[in-house]
Parts: C-alpha cells; structure tokens; sequence
C-alpha cells in the first residue's frame, strides 16, 4: 500500500496531457473546449417573434387591420399605429412599436382584418433582446463536450 500523496505524484507524473488545438465547428465535434466560451452578441439580437402570428401594440381593441407581413430573417421595422398589425412568423423581428404577438390560432382574419377570439396578455409571445443569453455571458464553460447542440449554438453566436 502508498500513501495518498505519492499516489497523487504517481498520477500526476504518468498522466498523458492532451495538447490544445484550435477546430473550426466543423471539425469541433466531440472535442473538449479547453476554455469557455462567452456569446459576443445578445441572443436573440432584437424582440423576436416566439409564435406565428401577429404583432401588434396591445389596446383593448379586438379587430386590428393588418399592413403588412414580416418573415423570418427580415430586417424591416414596419411602423404601425393605433389599431394596425402585420402579419408576422416565428424568429422574425418584431416591429420597435409592436409589444405583442397573438398566435394566429387565436383570431379569424376577414377582410385584410383580424378579429381577436381570445385576446394574448401584453408581451405574450415577444422574445426580449438576450433573453436567450446576453452579450458577455458564458455560452459554453470550459470541459463541454461539443456535441450536436453546442455545435449549433455556438455557431448561432457566431462563434
């Protein structure tokens, strides 16, 4: 029998020590990070529709008349006024005067109209900017084993 100290020297002396290579994502897979990963940006980076739908700020109001459309990986801001929506899908920004998305399930659309049969809570279905994970934050702590996942979030990020 040792002595747990001159184990620990044994182990420490016949241990073999990965050297740290840098991989593109592509190449990443099944690799350890040798450090973390902070996100350079806010995910998402702007309010982001949760739902498909549409956006509109939040009235009393129970008909909104809809002015246009906004798709995912659509940059435009489309103004809208008292008693204006658009039409909107998931991941598309939300308009800087929208604070609310109502699921299309949850209205009948007539006439370029939509009538609210169930009216959403103010904020229902808006992500906030870096809800996800803010700028500066850690994505991935150092020993994560790049999986599918963390592969596709990381690049997400940009990283």
């Amino acid at each position: 029998m040792i002595e747990v100290s001159e184990a620990l020297t044994l182990l420490e002396e016949n241990t073999l020590r990965s050297k740290t290579r840098k991989r593109s994502l592509l190449k990443a897979f099944g690799h350890i990070l040798a450090e973390e990963i902070t996100s350079p940006i806010n995910m998402p980076p702007f309010k982001q529709s949760s739902m498909d739908g549409y956006a509109f700020k939040w009235s009393e109001a129970d008909t909104y008349e809809i002015i246009g459309e906004i798709a995912a990986g659509q940059s435009k801001n489309v103004q809208l006024s008292a008693g204006k929506a658009v039409r909107i899908f998931t991941g598309a920004r939300v308009p800087d005067d929208a604070d609310t998305v109502v699921i299309q399930e949850h209205v009948i659309l007539e006439n370029n109209q939509i009538h609210l049969q169930k009216s959403p809570l103010k904020e229902a279905n808006v992500r906030s900017v870096g809800e996800q994970i803010q700028k500066g934050a850690v994505a991935l702590p150092k020993g994560t084993e790049l999986n599918e996942a963390a592969i596709g979030f990381l690049a997400g990020l940009g990283v």
